[in-house]
């Protein structure tokens, strides 16, 4: 009955934790109308994102991975190119926030900064045919690896574990790059 407790507690203190959610707030640049308007308008804007994204619930889901004892939560942000209104027939894109599983990202041991980690790598799974998709300049060196090819279905279904590693480094000219 210990499970049944601890959920019970979690799914009771998450709705009072994110009673009042932090929402976007936008104050004018200017005491004038037209920059009161727009400050406004952006406020509108922000928060129709917020509802749009479903942060909320994204927020409930980092909270409770925290009451469980994973001891942190991930948000994964990033740039869709799937998403947004169609331009000359291209999309142009949107904000996709992810909540991934703690135990599926690894931070650097060294991090003093949690804001700039130095180091971040995220486990991920995906088949074949849809890892030739997202790197298709390396698709032929992965199907040559794999031993798949363009009419291999079975092949090009196969489940592969892979990593997306984001790190911090310096060049030559000792400028700080991101890989």
């Amino acid at each position: 009955y210990k499970d049944n407790r601890i959920f019970v507690s979690v799914e009771t203190l998450i709705p009072l934790v994110l009673a009042n959610p932090p929402q976007p707030v936008v104050g004018e640049a200017q005491d004038t109308d037209a920059s009161k308007e727009l400050a406004g308008n952006l406020e509108k804007t922000l928060l129709s994102l917020y509802e749009d994204l479903y942060l909320k619930k994204k927020l409930q889901d980092v909270a409770r991975h925290l009451l469980i004892g994973m001891r942190v939560g991930v948000l994964k942000y990033s740039w869709d190119m799937s998403l947004g209104p169609k331009r000359d027939g291209k999309r142009t894109g949107g904000i996709r926030v992810d909540v991934l599983r703690p135990s599926r990202v690894v931070l650097d041991k060294n991090t003093t900064d949690i804001d700039d980690p130095p180091l971040v790598a995220e486990y991920c799974k995906a088949t074949i045919q849809e890892l030739g998709v997202m790197y298709s300049d390396k698709k032929e060196e992965l199907y040559k690896l794999t031993g798949a090819s363009e009419s291999d279905f079975s092949k090009l279904g196969t489940m592969l574990d892979y990593m997306k590693i984001w790190f911090k480094y310096y060049d030559d000219a000792g400028e700080e790059q991101s890989g």
